[in-house]
């Protein structure tokens, strides 16, 4: 009779206030984006680590949803967290691995691949428990949804499940 926790109540949204998020870019700049950079678009920020496998299959669905949905205003922003503190190594990383997935988006460097770094970077959610974390953000810069984890193609029917329902998700976010 055990059951596990929904993967959408794993980690909550502790903060109200006007989403801004202070990123580094593959080129080593600073970049904050605002409510502005927000605005009029759907976006899911992805927390993920090249190194993790089920971001991989993660990042591989969101690259279908970005081809589907984009031209609606789908917007993605992977933040990858890896596993060294090298900087350079990081991005080459990074950007070597949205280059072999095809994603047409910008990845950004959160930092080495700790929880308690990655819930410090991500100040308005309670804790980063586990990579990925996504979080989807609606047309008016709000939060809506902060999903733990992924149901990988390994699992089966679950994977379905949670493909149908994202997509029906995103298409709902897209016609508010």
């Amino acid at each position: 009779t055990y059951e596990l926790t929904h993967p959408d109540s794993l980690t909550t949204v502790i903060s109200n206030d006007p989403l801004e998020l202070n990123l580094v870019n593959t080129k080593g700049d600073f970049v904050t984006l605002t409510m502005d950079d927000f605005q009029d678009k759907v976006t899911i920020v992805q927390i993920l680590g090249t190194w993790c496998p089920n971001c991989l299959d993660e990042s591989k669905f969101y690259g279908e949803l970005y081809e589907q949905y984009a031209a609606q205003g789908l917007h993605i922003v992977p933040v990858a967290f890896e596993r060294t503190d090298d900087f350079q190594t990081s991005a080459i990383t990074l950007e070597r691995y949205l280059s072999e997935l095809k994603l047409p988006y910008s990845g950004y460097i959160g930092g080495r691949a700790n929880k308690a770094l990655a819930s410090e970077a991500f100040p308005m959610l309670s804790k980063i428990i586990s990579y990925p974390t996504s979080i989807y953000i609606d047309k008016t810069g709000t939060i809506r949804k902060v999903h733990t984890g992924f149901y990988g193609p390994g699992t089966g029917i679950y994977y379905d499940r949670y493909k149908s329902s994202t997509n029906k998700f995103i298409q709902g976010l897209l016609n508010e």
